[in-house]
């Protein structure tokens, strides 16, 4: 079934596609208007946080300093982050990543930051959703933390868990180091294609 554009929309369709246009292009496709509407809506970001998982669901019991890696990705991103793919290290490295996205070899990735790993974990947040989480956690106590412990016990001790994430979008485990680092893929334009948290960051001081 093909939905009718109103007077309205097809009009800003029209306009949005004029303005695309070359300008010795006389001719007008009206397809163009509903590429320049597309490529307009793909350009938005969205500023998500690496951290600790339990800085957010138990910030009461943070011991040190507890610090978090903001990365700016396309909002079309934010579907692929509780997805996260797990990669273990090679032969007898004990260490491992999780990947989003496009993915490359480790050395065509920039390095964003880096954020302690004390509870074992790493975790992917909003960043507009943090301070509000944060705040809620600390009236609950230590009740999400347990939420997020019990989940990872009901599902025998599984690397990612998907249940009792509270508001987290993702959370992983972090084998054998103190700290983890985030790295972003860049395309062609600049904008993050792919994401890579790895524990490569172990020599950070905890």
């Amino acid at each position: 079934m093909i939905a009718l554009l109103s007077s309205a929309q097809l009009r800003s369709t029209i306009l949005a596609g004029r303005r695309c246009m070359p300008a010795q292009v006389r001719s007008f496709d009206i397809l163009q208007g509903f590429r320049c509407q597309a490529q307009k809506a793909d350009t938005s970001t969205v500023d998500v946080c690496f951290l600790d998982p339990r800085a957010v669901l138990d910030p009461g019991s943070a011991q040190g300093p507890q610090n978090v890696c903001t990365v700016t990705i396309p909002a079309s991103m934010l579907p692929l982050l509780p997805k996260g793919i797990h990669e273990l290290g090679d032969a007898d490295d004990p260490l491992n990543a999780w990947v989003w996205g496009r993915k490359a070899e480790i050395f065509q990735y920039e390095l964003a930051g880096t954020h302690t790993t004390k509870s074992g974990f790493t975790s992917v947040i909003a960043a507009s959703a943090i301070q509000d989480a944060q705040q809620k956690a600390r009236g609950d106590g230590p009740a999400q933390w347990g939420a997020f412990q019990a989940a990872l016990k009901a599902q025998d001790g599984a690397g990612q868990p998907t249940a009792g994430l509270g508001p987290l979008l993702f959370a992983g485990r972090i084998i054998e180091s103190p700290a983890c680092a985030v790295y972003v893929l860049r395309g062609a334009d600049k904008s993050v294609e792919g994401l890579l948290v790895s524990s490569e960051a172990a020599t950070q001081e905890d």
